[in-house]
């Protein structure tokens, strides 16, 4: 949920427990509720009273370090969505030749596939075309040749509960987004969940 404190400032708060008592101090109205679902499962919640507990630190501070960065409060403005990032868009008519001058412009060893509604149809790797790259009798393959189904997709609105054992389960630091069409959205990497 978040929560006021002070006159300008909000928090992002975990509800632990729902009680009837009346508390001695002097409440604040809650802003929004920002999850209607559980995010935490009963066995981590006491993990971190252990944790807060042996540590002798408060359990809010044990949520900073234990809630993954898309969920945290930054500047005042509570971020609740990990953030995706667009990487270089590969059109599925693309042969290796196009991508040539896509590869010596981009930071990137990872693209998305497209068609041209901008649904995804697969990743092509820069590992994949290492072989091919520097044989010029071989850019006018086609670029889904090279091209290969990434271990999972994302929705864009999946709760970061869901997420978080896909990256292990599929031992990968980058998945992409797609919305519920399976139009590509970007990627979303491991640091940016965890």
């Amino acid at each position: 949920m978040n929560v006021p404190f002070g006159q300008k400032k909000q928090y992002a708060a975990l509800v632990t427990r729902v009680h009837e008592e009346q508390p001695s101090y002097q409440t604040k109205d809650i802003l929004a509720i920002l999850d209607e679902e559980k995010m935490l499962l009963p066995n981590q919640l006491k993990l971190w009273q252990w944790v807060a507990e042996y540590y002798m630190c408060t359990l809010g501070e044990v949520y900073k370090a234990a809630i993954p960065s898309g969920l945290k409060e930054k500047d005042g403005i509570v971020t609740y969505r990990p953030r995706t990032v667009d990487f270089v868009r590969i059109k599925e008519h693309f042969t290796l030749g196009d991508v040539m001058d896509i590869i010596a412009t981009s930071k990137r060893n990872i693209f998305p596939v497209i068609d041209n509604f901008g649904h995804l149809l697969g990743i092509v790797q820069l590992d994949d075309l290492r072989e091919d790259m520097f044989k010029q009798h071989k850019w006018g393959n086609h670029i889904t040749t090279y091209m290969i189904q990434p271990p999972d997709r994302i929705l864009e609105k999946e709760q970061i509960q869901e997420v978080l054992p896909r990256f292990e389960h599929n031992h990968t630091w980058m998945l992409p987004v797609v919305d519920k069409e399976n139009r590509y959205k970007g990627f979303i990497s491991w640091d940016d969940v965890q």
